[in-house]
């Protein structure tokens, strides 16, 4: 999986760009920032993880903005496919427990 950088680089090609919430917050562990990437047309935002630039993101993570920003997965390396029970899962290369052992 990616990076938290390696994912901002990707979204450019896309029109996103990386904001920054005009204050920062105060919280138990100090201060943290709001940082989401965004676009204006068509409009799309997503809030990102407060992690370091260099954190690989899960799985659920890449699923999740990917979503969020209607990026394709398989920009990331993962596929939808539909289940037998009719909800959509996502898969990507290697073993299915890969995540759930992060």
């Amino acid at each position: 999986m990616p990076t938290l950088g390696e994912f901002i680089s990707r979204s450019r090609k896309y029109g996103f760009t990386l904001r920054r919430v005009g204050f920062d917050i105060h919280g138990p562990r100090g201060v943290t920032r709001l940082d989401y990437l965004g676009r204006d047309d068509p409009q799309a935002y997503a809030p990102l993880p407060d992690y370091p630039h260099d954190q690989r993101l899960t799985r659920n993570e890449v699923r999740s903005l990917c979503s969020q920003l209607g990026i394709p997965l398989e920009d990331f390396g993962l596929t939808e496919k539909r289940s037998l029970v009719g909800h959509r899962e996502t898969v990507g290369p290697g073993a299915w427990a890969e995540e759930y052992l992060q």
